[in-house]
């Protein structure tokens, strides 16, 4: 039976998985996107167009 080795605990990934992960819990960039988020884009009468696939 072969020793599996474990990763390295102090090694460091290029990117991060996701971006919650390099956001702060309290920026601002939190509370702006909940505020985009709730925002009702039909009661502002928005139209979304459907692209046309031919």
């Amino acid at each position: 039976m072969q020793y599996i080795k474990g990763k390295d605990r102090n090694q460091c990934t290029l990117f991060p998985l996701c971006r919650d992960e390099i956001i702060a819990p309290a920026h601002d960039v939190r509370f702006i996107a909940l505020f985009a988020e709730s925002i009702s884009l039909p009661a502002f009468a928005f139209v979304t167009k459907q692209s046309q696939e031919k």
